[in-house]
């Protein structure tokens, strides 16, 4: 909540970087499968950082109520995020834009993860159901 994350070095316990810009805070952080971009997010933004450099690249925008999960695709180059806004959000890394929204759940979608192959997306929700989405058709079954 200090408005900053700080990298370390696990090895040694040295402390590496600060990354700053984002004044809401980070409420967690996940690094693409390559180690170069590092995505955080407060309650209502997602934020791209280039994780060699500290740069901030992208702020990822859209949800209408506060973000609950995030989670990066297996190839690195899909970002979904869940929110109590009971959506689910896919994001292209790459460029930052928004492709998809998907809907289905009836209450507050607060958690999600990708098949190892990356063509499922399950989520969960506080509605006691978890959904899979066939990302090749973006298709949900129960």
């Amino acid at each position: 909540k200090d408005s900053t994350i700080r990298l370390w070095n696990v090895a040694t316990g040295q402390h590496r970087q600060i990354l700053t810009g984002d004044t809401n805070g980070a409420f967690s952080v996940i690094f693409s499968p390559d180690g170069k971009t590092l995505v955080s997010h407060n309650l209502t933004d997602i934020q791209l950082w280039d994780a060699g450099t500290g740069d901030h690249k992208k702020t990822l925008k859209g949800h209408t109520r506060s973000i609950d999960s995030i989670a990066l695709g297996p190839d690195g180059h899909t970002l979904a995020s869940a929110s109590w806004d009971r959506t689910l959000r896919l994001w292209d890394v790459d460029t930052g834009n928004l492709k998809k929204i998907l809907k289905g759940h009836m209450s507050i979608v607060d958690g999600i993860a990708f098949s190892p192959d990356g063509q499922i997306l399950a989520s969960a929700s506080a509605d006691g159901t978890v959904l899979l989405w066939d990302l090749n058709t973006i298709n949900k079954t129960k």
